[in-house]
Formats: C-alpha cells, sequence, structure tokens
C-alpha cells in the first residue's frame, strides 16, 4: 500500500514539474513568437526601407574585395544589373578599372582605420552598358553582439543630375558674367542716388574705370541742363508711376565732350532694397548711321530712277507699289497709271507662269535671269530677263517683291542670228571635202576635226580630238608651239610641215593657219592640203634642174676648152670643124632640155592658175553669198566683228577651199551655183526654196538656167545625175 502511495505521490509531484516545465516552456515560446513577430516586422520594415531607399543600397560581406550579400531595387536601376546577376559577386565588376577599384580601397581602409564610417563625395562607377558616371559613396560597418565585423553597408548615390545641374549653374553664371562683362551696351545700378554696379563697357564709354563709377552719384555724369529731367524720371519711377521705359539723353565723357546715349530703365530689387537697373546705348554710331541710311536710301532712290533696267514691286496681290522711270519707258505705262493696280505687263496667257514665279517669290526664293515673256502698253510682246528679291518687314514676313527686268529682245535676234551662223559655219566645217582641225594654241589639243581630217589620218574622230597636233606634227614639241605663236599672231598664215598618220606614214602637207575665237575660246583655224606628190614632183623637176645647170656648165666648161684648143691649134681647121659640129649638137640637145623644162615651168603655172581660179571661184560662189548675207543681218557688234575676221581670214587664205563644184560652173551666177549645189546634195525644188528664202517658181527658173548653160536643156539628162558626174 506504501508503495502505492508513493508512487501517486512521485506521479503528481512529477506531473507538477512537468506542468511548470510546460509552462516554462510556453512562456519561452510565447517570448520565442514575440521576438520571431518582432523580428518579422523589423524584416519588414527593413525590406520597405530598403526598396524605397532612391539611393543604390548594399549590403557587402568583411572580404577584400567584398561581395555583395543583398541589394535593393535601386541598385540595379543605378547600375543595370539584376539584383539576381549581383548576388554573391565581388564589387570589381561596378568598378571602372582595376586601378580605380584599388584607389576606391585605398580610400575606404584609410578612413575605416580611423572611424566606422566612410563618406566619399565624387567617385566614378560604371554601368552594365559601359557608362561611366559620377557617384557620393556613404560605407557603415555592420558588426555582431561581440563587436565584430561582419561586414558593410554601402550607399551609392547617382549624382549625374547634381553634376549636370552644377554644370548648367557654372555655365549659367559664366553667361551671366560674360553677358554683363562682355555687353556692348553699358549697364548700371543705382540704389539711393549712388551707382552700386556698373560694367566695364558703360566705364569705357564714360572715360573711366568701373572702380571710379561705383559709389559715385549718378546725376555726376549727366549734361546740366539734362540733370532735372533725368532725376525726375528716376525718382518717378522708383515711386511706382508708369513712365517711358526707353528715352535719350546727353552724357559727359571724363575729357568733357558730349555723349548721345539712349537709357532702358526698370525698377529692380538689389540686395532687399528697390533700385535702379538700366541699359546705356552709346547712340553716336547710331545716329551717324541713320545718317548714312538716309544718304544710302536717297542713293537708292536715284539708282533706282536712273537705272535704265525696269525696276519695280509689287505685293501679294500682284499690285504695283513701285514704278520706276525706266519701267515706263519699256513698257509704256506711267508710274500713276499702274500704282495699286494688279501687274499690267503680264499676258493673259502667262497668267498661270506669273502666279506660279509669284508664289515662290513671296515663300522667299531670289530669281535671277529667268527668261519670260511680257507685254507693253500696245500689245507687242517683248523677251525680258527678270530677277527678284524678296522685301521682309519687321517680323521677318515677305511684304512685297522687287522685281528687275531688262529688254533683251534685240540679245535674243543676236543669238538666233549667231546661233544660224554657227550653224553655217558647222556645216561648212562638217561637210567640207579640205582637211580642216580646230586647235588650242594653249595646250596644243586638237579641239575639233571635220569627217575629211579623220579620213586623210586615219583615227576616229574620238581619237583624233583626244591627241595632240604635236602627236602628228613631226617637229619638235618646241618648234610646233613656236609655228602656232606665229600663226596666232598673224605673222605667218602658210606652213609646210610633215605629219604622221595613223598607220605611222609621214605625209608632206601644206597648212593654212590662222585665229578663230569660237565660244570665247581663241583657237587656229587651220586646213591642210597633202602635197606629198607635188613635192616628189618639185624635187623631181629641181633634180631635172640641177642636172641641167650641171650640164650647162659641163658645156661651158668644154666651150672654154674648145677655144683654147682653137687658139692654140688653128692649124687643125677640120678637127675643129668637127668639134664644131659636136658643140652644135649638144647646144641643140640643151635647146630640147630648155624646151622641156619651159613646158613643165608653163605647166606648172598653169597648174597654179587654175588652183588660184578654183579658191576665187568657190570662195565667190559658195562662202562670200553668206558673209554678205550675214553683213546685212542685224548682228550685235561681237557678231559683226566675227563677220569681218571670216571674211578677212577667206580673203588671206589662198587653197582649194569647198571645192564641190568643177570649173564648169564658174560661168553661173552665185545664186545658180548655190541651187546647183543643193540640187547635187539631192534637195528639191521646195527644200531649196525654204532654204534659200525664195518662191518655188524662181527655183525652177535657175533650174532652167543651168540646164542651159550646162547644155541639157530640152535633153532626157538628169540634172543631178549630170552635175554630180561633172
Amino acid at each position: 500500500m506504501k508503495k502505492e502511495k508513493k508512487k501517486e505521490g512521485q506521479l503528481i509531484s512529477e506531473l507538477a514539474d512537468l506542468r511548470q516545465k510546460v509552462a516554462e516552456l510556453e512562456k519561452k515560446e510565447a517570448e520565442y513568437k514575440s521576438k520571431e513577430q518582432a523580428l518579422r516586422k523589423s524584416k519588414e520594415l527593413f525590406e520597405k526601407i530598403l526598396s524605397s531607399q532612391l539611393d543604390a543600397l548594399f549590403i557587402l560581406d568583411a572580404d577584400n574585395p567584398p561581395r555583395i550579400l543583398d541589394c535593393n531595387p535601386s541598385a540595379s536601376k543605378v547600375f543595370g544589373h539584376t539584383r539576381k546577376e549581383m548576388l554573391g559577386r565581388t564589387t570589381d565588376f561596378l568598378h571602372v578599372n582595376e586601378e580605380s577599384r584599388l584607389k576606391f580601397q585605398e580610400y575606404h581602409y584609410q578612413t575605416i582605420t580611423k572611424q566606422d564610417f566612410f563618406h566619399l563625395p565624387e567617385f566614378e562607377m560604371k554601368r552594365i552598358d559601359g557608362t561611366v558616371f559620377p557617384t557620393e559613396h556613404t560605407v557603415v560597418s555592420l558588426e555582431d553582439d561581440s563587436g565584430k565585423r561582419i561586414g558593410w553597408v554601402s550607399i551609392v548615390r547617382d549624382i549625374s543630375e547634381r553634376k549636370r545641374a552644377e554644370k548648367a549653374l557654372r555655365e549659367s553664371e559664366e553667361k551671366y558674367r560674360i553677358l554683363v562683362e562682355q555687353a556692348n551696351d553699358g549697364i548700371l545700378i543705382v540704389q539711393d542716388g549712388m551707382i552700386k554696379f556698373a560694367n566695364r563697357r558703360l566705364a569705357e564709354a564714360n572715360g573711366r574705370s568701373v572702380e571710379e563709377l561705383v559709389n559715385t552719384n549718378f546725376l555726376d555724369y549727366v549734361r546740366p541742363d539734362e540733370v532735372p529731367r533725368v532725376a525726375n524720371r528716376y525718382h518717378r519711377r522708383l515711386a511706382g508711376e508708369d513712365v517711358e521705359q526707353v528715352y535719350e539723353t546727353v552724357l559727359l565723357h571724363k575729357d568733357g565732350h558730349e555723349i548721345p546715349v539712349e537709357v532702358n530703365a526698370g525698377a529692380i530689387t538689389y540686395q532687399e532694397r528697390p533700385a535702379i537697373f538700366a541699359f546705356i546705348r552709346v547712340t553716336t554710331e547710331r545716329k551717324r548711321a541713320e545718317e548714312e541710311l538716309r544718304e544710302s536710301n536717297e542713293t537708292l532712290q536715284a539708282l533706282i530712277n536712273s537705272s535704265p533696267l525696269a525696276i519695280f514691286a509689287i505685293d501679294p496681290e500682284s499690285k504695283v507699289r513701285m514704278w520706276n522711270p525706266a519701267a515706263e519707258n519699256i513698257f509704256g505705262w506711267t508710274e500713276s497709271e499702274v500704282l495699286g493696280q494688279y501687274l499690267p505687263i503680264v499676258p493673259p496667257d502667262k497668267s498661270a507662269e506669273h502666279h506660279k514665279l509669284r508664289g515662290r517669290a513671296f515663300s522667299g526664293n531670289t530669281f535671277t535671269g529667268v527668261e519670260v515673256s511680257r507685254q507693253r502698253k500696245d500689245g507687242t510682246l517683248i523677251d525680258v530677263s527678270l530677277s527678284t528679291a524678296p522685301v521682309y518687314d519687321l517680323g521677318g514676313r515677305v511684304k512685297s517683291i522687287m522685281a528687275v527686268l531688262e529688254d533683251i529682245s534685240e540679245r535674243k535676234r543676236a543669238e538666233e542670228a549667231l546661233r544660224e551662223s554657227e550653224e553655217r559655219y558647222s556645216s561648212l566645217f562638217k561637210n567640207n571635202h579640205s582637211v580642216m582641225l580646230l586647235i588650242n594654241p594653249e595646250n596644243a589639243t586638237i579641239v575639233d576635226a571635220n569627217p575629211a581630217a579623220c579620213s586623210f589620218y586615219g583615227w576616229s574622230h574620238e581619237e583624233l580630238t583626244s591627241r595632240k597636233i604635236t602627236d602628228i606634227n613631226t617637229l619638235e614639241r618646241e618648234q610646233v608651239f613656236q609655228e602656232m605663236k606665229r600663226a596666232r599672231s598673224r605673222k605667218v598664215q602658210h606652213f609646210l610641215f610633215r605629219h604622221r598618220l595613223a598607220n605611222g606614214e609621214i605625209r608632206d602637207v601644206e597648212v593654212y593657219s590662222g585665229p578663230i575665237t569660237i565660244e570665247g575660246k581663241r583657237l587656229l583655224y587651220s586646213i591642210i592640203h597633202d602635197i606629198s606628190e607635188r613635192r616628189l614632183a618639185e624635187e623631181e623637176l629641181e633634180e631635172a634642174h640641177r642636172r641641167l645647170e650641171q650640164r650647162a656648165l659641163e658645156l661651158s666648161q668644154l666651150n672654154e676648152k674648145f677655144k683654147l684648143e682653137i687658139e692654140e691649134r688653128k692649124q687643125v681647121e677640120q678637127k675643129l670643124r668637127m668639134r664644131e659640129a659636136e658643140l652644135e649638137t649638144k647646144a641643140n640637145e640643151l635647146e630640147e632640155v630648155n624646151v622641156a623644162l619651159r613646158v613643165l615651168l608653163k605647166r606648172r603655172d598653169e597648174d597654179k592658175t587654175e588652183l588660184g581660179e578654183k579658191i576665187l571661184s568657190n570662195v565667190k560662189e559658195l562662202v562670200l553669198p553668206y558673209v554678205e548675207r550675214l553683213r546685212k543681218a542685224e548682228l550685235t557688234s561681237q557678231s559683226a566683228a566675227y563677220v569681218n575676221i571670216l571674211e578677212s581670214n577667206l580673203n588671206d587664205i589662198i587653197s582649194p577651199f569647198a571645192l564641190k563644184l568643177s570649173s564648169k560652173l564658174i560661168g553661173l551666177t552665185p545664186t545658180e551655183i548655190q541651187i546647183a549645189n543643193l540640187i547635187k546634195e539631192g534637195k528639191t525644188t521646195k527644200d531649196i526654196a525654204v532654204m534659200l528664202n525664195l518662191s518655188p517658181r524662181t527655183v525652177e527658173f535657175h533650174r532652167n538656167n543651168i540646164r542651159k548653160k550646162m547644155g541639157i536643156k530640152n535633153k532626157k539628162a538628169n540634172l543631178r545625175s549630170h552635175l554630180q558626174s561633172m
């Protein structure tokens, strides 16, 4: 029984102890839960603080270099790396380079040895994209309960915006300083009647230094008679009255001379007290400029009135706002008739063109030398060259258009005549059977060559014009340039050269060359004739002359010998007679040779005469009529000079020129020769009438005369075929 009672007592005691321990455990558990809840709240608060921190915040361990244990969202925003990419890595990748990291560590550990707090106002770091940016660092030591350092809390602030703001502020302050110091106007601050600030420009204009002006009465520098007015404006403006902001007055220079100025003043607060801020502009130059502008305007008006060109102005509705005397003379309307009226010179069919040009002009475009057709008061149309310029108002908008018109009707007619002349020249050059070249004497380049030249030399037109005359002429280059210089100066116009063909063959040529101006360029116009066969004949003739002279010399010597023999040997008369017979025989032979020589010389003279007749005939019948037509046409002085040069060159040239008809045509009139030439080229009666400005009946009349003079009238012979066979 006792044992059972003891066990029961022990059980009760143990149960009581157990309950006590359970109570203690429950108490500890409640304390743990309370601490856990407090820790959770603390952690949540820390995470909120961490996530709400605008600066990058890192929790680092105590290693060197330290590793990132945690970071806030701002760290990702600042550096560009995700939180996952940064956790567990050392901070090396956030530094610009290894040298920068070591420098940071040096700053860090020098400070940490003295305190558990580290602050670096400015240091460069690197983002994920490689960009370098300025930062501000704050580092705090983390320690455990025993005081041992277990890590760091690093706060990194991106100060790029602050740096930009500081830079902008510095630049703004610098700009303000430069604006004030370098301003063309004087700047002044007056408070209580005393100058509190003056810039360098104001001091220079006044002949004093800035130090001399500051803390002196501003009225001391105003001309005495102007002092009451300036002082009154000063006090009224300080009192807040509505006073004209800009006015003119006169200051006194240090040397006593007067300075006209324009003052732009306003009330300000300076060092928390009312003051006057003023811009002082010296108007000496402006007043001089105004006078010069007035004189310039008068001069411009005089130029407009005296200009031989029509000058007028129109508004956006094409109404005339200005009309000079030349416009009256050219178009016939007086100034009073057109001012305020729609521009009357625009023909109805040119209205769309005018509106288009006007629209472009009022858009700010300018025109120079635009050729248009306009009408006079009597309705006749004239060609004019139009140049325009916009006139702007103070707001920068085009308010009107100034137009200058030049009557170019005469010039257009002259240009047309010149074009026709050039076409005739081109036709004459291209279609001629003679070899012709245009040469630039400055560099010896062949500018142009006619088909006959291409055929003679054996090169195409492109190949020939890519060469120089020095490539063809066998003379030395310097000699060729000397000969061109002589031809250019007209000292010599006839030359004998040796020219190289494309196949390497050398030919003797006779060249007639003279200066000609084409498109403003001074060139040499050369006509080349192949005289190789003639030179060969001349050489043979010269050789025959030489042999005859040698024979004559021999006969003369023989004669002398015979005379001596006769004198010495009179006794041998029989032999002498025989010698005389031989001499007579040789004399007869010599006479025969002389006869032959005279025949050859006569034939050469006849050839020269015939050649000269052909030249004169061709020039007279094929060229001079056109030159005469050009002379009768309305030409400018320059074109008339060209015609005179052409006629002079034709008179100087002695060569087979434009040899297209045989000498049998010399009996025809110039008009009949022109018509015969066109018939030979296959032109119809209608074509010839148009080309020569004749009626078809007149052309038929000349055709009948040609047939009659050719001896084929009333015969079944084709006139073109007959002419081509000649």
